[in-house]
């Protein structure tokens, strides 16, 4: 007894033990360390290849933030921003670098609830201390960041980082119950900080049990109760009240086996309302993984759940999450999905930074595998990136994109007239038609960025508003805020949102 608590006291202080040499050096290159990171959570993936080296993602600006730092602390970022972090790791970003106060990237994420970085961290680099004492875990709490508290404590249901085989449930409660210096753990300073709910559900994780065979238990009869009736309805495929029955927390109760209600609804292909996926992936953890550690995005693609896939993706869920059979959702798509789906899921999976060169534990990819089970449609988009390198800047094939009237001779009788009395614009109208690029990416060639966008939420509503009863188009202020940020960040404007 005595040797597995020693082996596990070890085992806690290697995870959460800062080092010393992970305090970057401040490089020569401040301005572009920032435009870097600037450029990484636009998405820019061209951008970034040309200006990251080797020498400036190690390097630090004054404050011993490296570029990796710079991008947790930015605001939530669009799904191409995957790629570029990717990018970053493979130029030798050191992931557990740590700035002036000793806060490490996954700090700053947790600070921000910026949940796709978060994600693609590694398990060891989620876990350090910074100078106060606090893990990630404990920064989300404070600053009440749902998404990544939620992250970070549901990673620890997993068998591959809880290691329930070696210690059953003591590695996982011991870290859900570390204190900072000032002796307070996750769950006391989100009461402290007047993060009730958020308390809450932090308690309830730490009452639940993980056994060695990694089963979960622990919940009371009202939670089993809730989480059986919110299956039922992800079953029937009753997204609309689903959606209205799920809230933040009771969408991630678990079954023995870490099932829960996003995952219910991703697999079953009557749940494809885009919409209500929108809303349901707020209330939920969209990261969290199962028994198998297939996460929520594996099941939609399993299922070809092209809705529910976009969705995911778009709140953060890694392209290229990784079962425990290094299966990613792409080779998911390609096994389960599906003909007559499989393409559309693997087409957003790949719109959104899959990458197809991946390998599973048998050397298979994605398109061996679509081959394999006579996906012909998934594996015929997949050989378009056959021979081709992930990171090359050219890598994806060149896809054909039409607009409204792009091959009119003169504009349609439904456009505005834009000729105002020239009886030269017409013709010229046509040919910047014919002059623009064909190819996605080329559209807003001009400028970088192409301008600044403010945004000020003046009337702040809520779904359940009068607004949102008259007007079921309207979701919410927020939402609205988010797609007009999503719009204008898609034609490389800088938005600040107040």
């Amino acid at each position: 007894m005595g040797s597995a608590a020693s082996s596990l006291n070890n085992t806690l202080q290697e995870l959460t033990q800062p080092d010393p040499s992970n305090r970057t050096s401040v490089g020569d290159s401040p301005a572009d360390l920032h435009t870097l990171a600037q450029l990484v959570s636009r998405g820019d993936f061209g951008k970034v290849r040309r200006l990251a080296t080797r020498q400036l993602v190690t390097s630090a600006d004054a404050d011993r933030r490296t570029v990796l730092m710079l991008v947790a602390d930015a605001p939530e970022t669009p799904v191409h921003t995957e790629k570029c972090i990717l990018y970053l790791f493979e130029k030798g970003v050191n992931l557990k670098a740590a700035d002036a106060n000793g806060d490490t990237a996954a700090h700053l994420a947790a600070r921000r609830d910026h949940l796709r970085l978060l994600t693609l961290l590694s398990f060891d680099a989620k876990w350090l201390r910074n100078d106060n004492g606090a893990t990630p875990l404990m920064e989300a709490a404070r600053t009440g960041s749902w998404k990544c508290a939620k992250h970070l404590l549901h990673l620890l249901r997993q068998r591959r980082f809880n290691e329930s085989t070696i210690y059953e449930d003591s590695k996982r409660s011991e870290l859900l119950k570390l204190c900072d210096r000032n002796l307070h753990s996750a769950s006391d300073l989100a009461r402290r900080n007047g993060h009730l709910e958020l308390t809450s559900y932090i308690e309830r994780e730490m009452r639940l049990v993980v056994d060695r065979h990694s089963f979960i238990s622990g919940l009371i009869a009202k939670e089993k109760s809730d989480r059986q009736e919110l299956r039922r309805l992800a079953d029937k495929g009753l997204m609309a009240a689903l959606r209205r029955a799920a809230t933040r927390s009771s969408c991630d109760l678990p079954d023995q086996y870490g099932c829960t209600a996003l995952m219910w609804a991703a697999q079953n292909r009557s749940c494809c309302d885009e919409i209500l996926w929108e809303q349901l992936v707020h209330m939920g953890d969209p990261t969290l993984a199962d028994f198998y550690d297939k996460s929520c995005l594996h099941h939609a693609a399993s299922a070809g759940n092209s809705a529910a896939a976009s969705a995911l993706l778009a709140v953060g869920v890694s392209a290229n999450a990784t079962s425990g059979m290094e299966s990613t959702p792409l080779m998911q798509a390609a096994i389960h999905a599906p003909p007559a789906t499989a393409a559309a899921v693997g087409r957003v999976l790949l719109d959104s930074g899959a990458d197809w060169s991946l390998k599973d534990i048998n050397g298979e990819t994605a398109l061996d595998l679509a081959t394999e089970k006579g996906k012909s449609e998934l594996a015929e988009l997949l050989r378009g990136y056959e021979g081709k390198k992930y990171f090359d800047e050219s890598s994806e094939p060149r896809r054909k994109v039409f607009t409204d009237h792009a091959d009119d001779e003169i504009p349609s009788d439904e456009e505005p007239d834009l000729t105002f009395g020239d009886f030269g614009g017409a013709r010229r109208v046509e040919t910047a038609r014919h002059q623009l690029s064909r190819v996605e990416g080329d559209f807003y060639p001009v400028t970088d960025p192409q301008g600044y966008c403010l945004i000020i939420n003046i009337s702040k509503y809520d779904s359940g508003s009068d607004i949102t009863f008259s007007h079921t188009e309207r979701k919410g202020s927020v939402r609205d805020v988010e797609r007009v940020k999503q719009v204008f960040e898609s034609l490389r404007f800088i938005v600040k949102v107040k």
